[in-house]
């Protein structure tokens, strides 16, 4: 009988133990979830203030067709929208699709940013 009691505790223990472990990682996955959405809505904020200086300055200039900086601009503030909108969770599914639907695409765009950070770390 004392056995049988032992083993029911010992059960009650790893049940409660695991319970607690998949809350605590439950919450620090939301945390870094919510850090992650301020920080991409700030990034968001700071490409639709790009976006508004580049009109600003294109208005003032005739060497830069109109129709091409609407352009930009409209991707800028698409670019913000999305960032504004979305949470990590939500970008990494999207990113994750988006590799599985063009494979080839995603490692050229791969080797590129990996060219780009070596260039730019062989400069120091």
């Amino acid at each position: 009988m004392a056995e049988n009691l032992q083993t029911t505790s010992d059960n009650e223990l790893k049940t409660r133990a695991s319970t607690l472990a998949k809350d605590a990682s439950n919450e620090l996955v939301n945390r870094a979830n919510e850090t992650g959405s301020r920080g991409m809505s700030s990034l968001g904020d700071k490409i639709d203030e790009a976006a508004a200086k580049l009109e600003a300055k294109a208005a003032g200039q005739d060497t830069v067709p109109p129709e091409k900086v609407a352009v930009v601009s409209e991707r800028l503030h698409e670019a913000a929208s999305y960032l504004r909108d979305s949470d990590p969770k939500g970008m990494l599914t999207d990113l994750d699709g988006a590799i599985q639907r063009h494979p080839y695409r995603a490692m050229a765009v791969g080797a590129a940013i990996g060219w780009v950070f070596g260039r730019l770390m062989s400069r120091d």
